[in-house]
């Protein structure tokens, strides 16, 4: 019985915290459509190009009584509409958005 506490421990110790977080869609846009990238964390990262090559999520993430908004890159092959749950993780703009399950 100690041994699976201790090794459960080190499990725990080992594995960091996720920031990963559940949302929904506000939106789907265009790059071009950002205009102010500093307003936009993870878009304000990449050159105008960069940006306008790629579609973005717009993503109200539960925050206390209220939602932030967090736009990120919405990856190759994945389709997503307004209203559907996703996961992002909203630290990292290099976490792919993902669909809940």
């Amino acid at each position: 019985m100690l041994s699976v506490v201790v090794l459960t421990g080190c499990v725990h110790a080992v594995t960091p915290p996720t920031t990963e977080r559940l949302g929904w869609v506000n939106a789907v846009i265009d790059g071009t459509a950002i205009v102010d990238p500093s307003e936009h964390r993870c878009a304000a990262l990449l050159t105008p190009q960069e940006r306008a090559a790629r579609r973005w999520v717009i993503v109200g993430v539960p925050h206390g009584r209220y939602r932030r908004l967090h736009t990120v890159v919405l990856p190759d092959g994945l389709t997503v509409q307004r209203g559907d749950r996703v996961r992002i993780d909203p630290t990292d703009c290099q976490v792919a958005l993902r669909r809940d399950e």
